[in-house]
């Protein structure tokens, strides 16, 4: 893991790199990064999980850039309220502020587009799916690695009295969190597991109806690349997912929750197949 850790910063360093402010809805400035062509006839649109940032995507961008040449388009950026994001805005539901983002991060994705996400992002793009459900959908194929789809301990334990049970679940969360990125016993452990609560909060203020979302994800060519040891999820719920919206997936007998770093070939492997099925039905289509 160190070993790709230092590969992800030698490339952050080395290749070219353009990076830019993307202004939100609310005029808050999100700083985005772009590998490669502009004009690129794909673009591959990170969203990075818990306790990261965007350079958390570096390994698997580098794999990416080498493969292609820098030929295909990569953007990712800091996700608002995450671990060094611009913070959420008391006034307006964090949820709302982070679809709103993605939305403009993607005003700058140029060809057919591929949304890869990590982790407790799969809840966010659930949320923007549902969002768009009833407009064009600009997405023409989804990857998701290591997907946590669901937070522990719904409304319904609120409601119910459980309430201190629900609790204790997000908490086990984010311990199992911080020990998958490496996070427990640093320094500023404290404050980053609060963004982590923050984020996790957000996460939760979602209105997306999951059968929606199902028949969205079924309609476009799904990936999932999963750990048999990762924690946080475990891989019979990540199979029945891929089973319910007709993904492909890959389940790796080695890895756990971080394996962008620890197995980086695989992940860039997966995205690299969206990307040509994203083609080839493009060629289809006639365009």
């Amino acid at each position: 893991m160190a070993e790709s850790r230092r590969s992800a910063e030698s490339f952050t360093r080395n290749r070219d790199r353009h990076r830019f402010i993307v202004t939100a809805d609310d005029d808050t400035p999100l700083m985005v990064t772009r590998y490669g062509r502009r004009d690129a006839a794909a673009t591959v649109v990170y969203l990075h999980g818990p306790l990261s940032d965007a350079t958390s995507m570096a390994p698997l961008i580098g794999e990416l850039h080498q493969h292609f040449g820098g030929e295909i388009a990569q953007l990712v950026y800091d996700q608002r309220g995450h671990r060094h994001g611009v913070p959420f805005h008391p006034d307006r539901p964090a949820m709302a502020q982070l679809v709103a983002d993605l939305d403009a991060v993607l005003t700058h994705a140029s060809g057919q587009v591929i949304l890869v996400t990590e982790s407790l992002a799969a809840i966010l793009l659930q949320e923007w799916l549902f969002r768009h459900r009833r407009g064009i959908l600009r997405l023409d194929a989804v990857v998701a690695i290591c997907p946590v789809p669901e937070l522990p301990g719904d409304e319904r334990s609120v409601r119910d009295g459980r309430a201190d049970l629900a609790r204790r679940a997000a908490n086990s969360l984010e311990r199992e969190l911080a020990l998958a990125f490496g996070i427990l016993g640093c320094d500023d452990e404290l404050p980053i597991l609060e963004s982590v609560g923050a984020m996790m909060r957000a996460l939760r203020g979602g209105e997306a109806d999951v059968a929606v979302v199902e028949d969205m994800l079924r309609a476009t060519p799904t990936w999932i690349v999963a750990g048999k040891q990762d924690r946080l999820v475990g891989h019979k719920r990540v199979a029945e997912l891929a089973d319910t919206v007709w993904a492909e997936w890959v389940l790796i007998d080695d890895a756990a929750h971080d394996l962008i770093h620890t197995h980086t070939r695989i992940a860039a492997d997966t995205v690299v197949a969206a990307l040509e099925a994203a083609h080839e039905q493009t060629l289809f289509r006639g365009a």
